[in-house]
């Protein structure tokens, strides 16, 4: 019954924004190592685009990060989150971007796990038409590595 109600949504959904200029595009994926020196990583990376118009887009993801081995493991959290907005009359796109990253590292000599967190933050603009644009950002990375 359940997947009936769910399909019912999911086709009522697809018919309402298929003539709209409205779309949602998830993704997401998987990624295993296995190294020569007995290290083991793996990522599950999803992300979550929203776009409204021909150009304008919010972006949101999640990413993790597990690497270890026999002697120190890393693990890693990364979120994303981004708004890329096009103004047709100026010519002229305003993008956002911000980044958090909270990492865990711990091995067998150190007592304490060492924590790494960190931000970043890039707004843009751009100016021009197709195929000349130019514009200037700004890049700001913060991180602060503690022991715990």
């Amino acid at each position: 019954m359940l997947n009936k109600i769910l399909s019912t949504v999911l086709l009522a959904f697809s018919f309402a924004y298929s003539q709209s200029s409205f779309f949602i595009q998830p993704s997401a994926y998987f990624t295993y190592g296995n190294y020569s020196d007995k290290t083991v990583s793996n990522q599950l990376t999803s992300f979550l685009g929203l776009s409204f118009g021909q150009s304008n887009y919010l972006v949101a993801g999640y990413d993790n990060i597990n690497i270890k081995n026999d002697l120190w493991k890393y693990e890693q959290e990364n979120f994303a989150f981004g708004f890329h907005y096009w103004i047709n009359d100026w010519k002229m796109k305003i993008k956002t971007d911000f980044l958090s990253i909270k990492g865990k590292y711990t091995d067998d000599y150190i007592t304490k796990p060492l924590l790494d967190n960190g931000f970043l933050v890039s707004p843009e603009i751009v100016f021009g038409v197709y195929p000349f644009y130019y514009g200037f950002g700004y890049s700001y990375f913060s991180q602060k590595v503690t022991i715990n």
